[in-house]
Parts: C-alpha cells; structure tokens; sequence
C-alpha cells in the first residue's frame, strides 16, 4: 500500500532504526570517529608523495570507504576532511622548506622581488625572460642566465625528499604570478616558493640554453654545406681548366708512339713543368676525398663555434653513460687548458675523435698507427700537430649527437637529465617507503606482491585453459613465419540471430515513425519548440 509511504517520514526515529537494521543486514560499519582517523591517515599519505586535486582525493576517500565497507558520509563531510588536510600538509611543507634556508639566502630570494633603482622590473621578472633568438650571442646570454640564478645561492638546497609533483605545482603558480603576489604571500610561503621555483628556473635556463645550442648546431651545418657548395661552383672553373691539362699529359703517357726513354722529356717539353705542379696542387686543394667532407663542412662554422664553446662547457656541468667518457675527458681538457700555451697542455684526449676528423683535427692521417713513444714526446707532438679550432668544433659537434642520443647528461636539467637519478634511493627511500606503500595500497615485502601476481596470473591461465578445453573458441595454429611456434586464432564472432518479438517490435516501431523528410521533421518540431529562435 503506497499511502503508507506518506507517513514515513512523520516518526524521525523511523529513519534510525531502519539504517542500523540495514547495516546489520549489510554487514555494513558506520561512518564514526576511528573511520574518520583511518580517512585521515590516508588522504594525508596521498599528499605527501603525491599532489593531487581536491576532486580526485573526494574520489579517493569514496573508493576507499567503499571497500571498508563503511556506509559513506554526506559530500560536504568529506569535501571539509580532504580541505583541511591539503592545508595542514602545504602549511607544514612551507615551513619546513623555509627553515632550510640561512639568512643570506632569504635575503637573496627577497631581493628578487624588488626593483632596484630606475629599473621597471624587478630581478625575477628579467630572469624569467628566456632566449628568442638562434645566435652565438644569445647562447652567451642564455649561459650567462644561468650564472644569474647560480648567484641567488639556492642552488645547492635539498629538495629530493619532497614529491616532484608538489615540486611542479609550486614552480607553475610561481610563473605565472607577479611579484607583488609573491611579496604578499606568507613569510614561510613565500621562502618556499621562490626557493623551489629558483631551483626549477636553473633547470628550465639550462634547457632553453641547449635547446639554443641544438638549433644553433644545426643552422651552422646548414650554412656551412651552403658555403662549401658555393666555394665548390667558385672554383669549378679552375678544377675543369686543371683537369684537362692533367688529362692532356696522360694522353701522352699512354700514347703508343712514344718510346719509354723519351716520356718524361716528351712530356715536360709539351707541357710546362710549372703548369703541371700547379694545375696538380690546385686539384689537390680544391677536390677532396669522400669520408673528409664532413669535417670540411664544419671548417666553416670554426670562427662561430668558438665564441661560446669553451663558455659552454664551463658554465653547465655534463655527465655520461661509460661510452661517452673519452668525450667528457675531451671536453674538461678543452676548459683546463683555455688560454694556456702548449707546452703546458700535456696528454690530449683523442679518443672520441671520429675517424674521418683526425686528419684535419689532428693532422695526422687516416690509417697512421700509434707509434712507441714516451708520454711526454706523444704529448708534445699531439701539441704540435694538434688543430686546436677543429679540435672544439669536433668536441661541439659530437656533444650535439650525444645529447641526442642521450649518452650523455646534465645534472641541473629537466628534458636532457638522466631519468635514473630521480629514483628515490637508500635513506630517502626507506623514509618514504610506508607512505609510498600506504597509499598505493601495497605490502612493504616486494617478495609478497611477486607472489600475489604470479597467483593471479596462475589463476587466470587455469581459467583460460578450462574455457579452451570445455569450448574452444580459441585454436592455436601454427605459425608460418616462424617454426616451432604457435599462435592463437580466435574466429569472428557470429551474430545473435532475432527472436520473433524483437522482429515485432521493430515492425510495429517503424509503422509509428512518420514518413517524413529529415528538413520536414526540423520544421515541425520548431513550430512546437521554437528551437531556432
């Protein structure tokens, strides 16, 4: 009897009795304050290795009292619990992050904020500026913001036990914001925030300064291939004239009539002496073999490359797989000895040399082998032979293809950083582990999820292979590329064939359809709705 619902609501008490019924029945907790306790716990573990929205925690909490088998709170209760712990954790990451700071380096930080003199932007604001154009100049001023942000002296401030994600969020608000927005913060905030994003303002600077590097790299080589090609259309002229006269006095050598004895005389008689020793040092000048083309082209980046390569390498600091050693060696050789004379240079590293550079690199040719000398006679005549220009554009063009290829590494970098070192290692990692496995839901003991895996894994192929014998719908064939192997072959499935009453349904749903155009059909329904006004 509906009419009974009416009266439901009258008896408050009602309502009561019939939820605890409910949950016995259920088998159901209620929401008391040891699930708030555990609620607590959990959303605080999630925010401290994780920042994540108020929304997808609000999710959270809803999946994990559902699998607790606690009768869920209203929203707002659990919107306040999630509101009041993101503050407790970011007021406490606050705090925590400012007192990492000496007094020298909370000044430096709110300098930052203060325009000085007749300027118009305060220092943050220039140094947040990155580089617009590809030229060797604004490389140097790419490297020089880098020392800029060095100079604040937060470099050095450990923040590998904060989560990277509170990291980012931090470092994006302080972007985008004004410094009057940053001086108005809280003290502890304020510290915070520009400590973190000084940090990641080194990382962003030093990959703005190798992006300008990569571009620049590869605007000269461009440029460079253009030159030689015109020098080459330059002198062709001369190279056809030297080449026919050269072709003129193979004839003669290989001409039948010509005694042997009378060659040479015929010859030099025909043709000058001086103009075949010139017509044959202006061949050897112009032309070239095929493997030297390479460093021939970057010959003509020489006077570019050497503006900011040393600059370069002494401003950011390079890490490396062990393939990419010698040129690491290479690269601090280039640095030390920047400026020096060469006696002073000792042993040069020429290891990551490619073949086809160390005849111009180190005048040496192609297939010369290494010869039993002392170190210091090797060291002296590498200094002798040595092309110390080609030798930094050497070093320049083989850090580019490093860098692509990831062999070798910048410590303070976001994009050409090595992904290994942001793994939480030995201490950091202990201290963060119950957390870390609190809030993902795991055990300590990696042997233990191992071994729940591989049980479930068991599990289902048991299942499949039950499903496979009782209805085999999945064959295994073999596999015609490949001997000796199997792969499964599972048939197309075959369609649901009609009953009678859907067959009925659609026939008595398609005589109540009108017949109608689909512009006939618009106009009718706007004359009802009005839609199109």
């Amino acid at each position: 009897d509906l009419r009974i619902l009416k009266r439901y609501n009258k008896r408050r008490r009602t309502r009561f009795e019939h939820q605890t019924k409910l949950r016995t029945y259920l088998g159901l907790k209620s929401y008391d304050q040891l699930e708030t306790l555990h609620l607590l716990r959990f959303v605080y573990a999630r925010l401290l290795i994780h920042e994540e929205r108020q929304g997808v925690l609000i999710d959270l909490c809803t999946r994990e009292l559902a699998s607790r088998g606690v009768v869920l709170p209203g929203s707002s209760t659990i919107e306040r619990l999630v509101i009041r712990v993101r503050e407790h954790v970011a007021k406490r990451l606050y705090r925590n992050l400012a007192k990492r700071l000496s007094k020298k380096q909370v000044g430096s930080l709110e300098d930052l904020l203060i325009v000085e003199g007749e300027k118009r932007k305060t220092p943050l604001e220039e140094l947040r500026k990155p580089p617009d154009r590809i030229s060797s100049v604004s490389l140097s001023k790419a490297l020089d913001r880098i020392e800029a942000v060095r100079a604040v002296g937060v470099a050095n401030v450990i923040l590998e036990d904060v989560p990277e994600s509170r990291l980012v969020s931090i470092a994006k608000y302080a972007q985008v914001a004004w410094a009057q927005q940053l001086a108005k913060l809280s003290r502890s905030r304020s510290q915070a925030t520009l400590l973190v994003y000084m940090q990641h303002l080194e990382k962003s600077a030093t990959d703005d300064a190798l992006e300008v590097f990569d571009a620049l790299m590869t605007s000269l080589q461009l440029r460079s291939e253009q030159k030689r090609r015109v020098e080459r259309l330059r002198t062709i002229a001369d190279l056809d004239a030297s080449a026919l006269l050269m072709r003129d006095a193979l004839r003669l050598l290989f001409d039948q009539n010509v005694k042997d004895k009378n060659l040479r005389q015929t010859i030099l008689s025909t043709f000058p002496e001086e103009k075949l020793l010139e017509a044959m040092s202006l061949v050897t000048e112009i032309t070239s073999p095929v493997e030297d083309v390479e460093a021939e082209i970057w010959s003509n980046a020489i006077t570019v490359i050497g503006r900011f390569i040393v600059k370069l390498l002494s401003t950011i600091e390079f890490d490396c797989i062990s393939s990419a050693q010698p040129l690491i060696e290479a690269m601090n050789f280039l640095v030390k000895t920047s400026g020096q004379a060469r006696e002073s240079w000792g042993v040069i590293p020429t290891d990551f040399v490619p073949r086809k550079w160390r005849k111009i690199v180190l005048n040496t040719p192609v297939s010369s082998e290494p010869k039993s000398q002392t170190k210091q006679e090797r060291a002296r005549e590498q200094a002798d032979q040595l092309n110390r220009p080609m030798y930094a554009v050497c070093i320049a063009h083989q850090l580019q293809q490093a860098l692509k290829r990831r062999e070798v590494f910048v410590a303070r970098s976001h994009k050409y950083g090595d992904p290994r070192t942001r793994l939480l290692q030995g201490e950091a990692w202990e201290n963060k582990r119950n957390d870390i496995c609190r809030s993902l839901g795991l055990s300590k003991t990696a042997s233990f999820e191992v071994q729940k895996q591989s049980d479930e894994l068991h599990t289902a192929y048991l299942q499949i292979l039950a499903q496979h014998n009782s209805e085999p719908c999945i064959s295994f064939e073999a596999d015609p590329k490949h001997k000796g192997k199997f792969v499964p072959v599972v048939p197309a499935l075959q369609g649901i064939p009609e009953t009678e009453t859907y067959q009925f349904l659609e026939r008595r749903l398609e005589e109540r359809l009108p017949d109608i155009d689909l512009s006939e059909l618009m106009l009718e329904v706007n004359a009802k709705t009005g839609f199109c006004d």
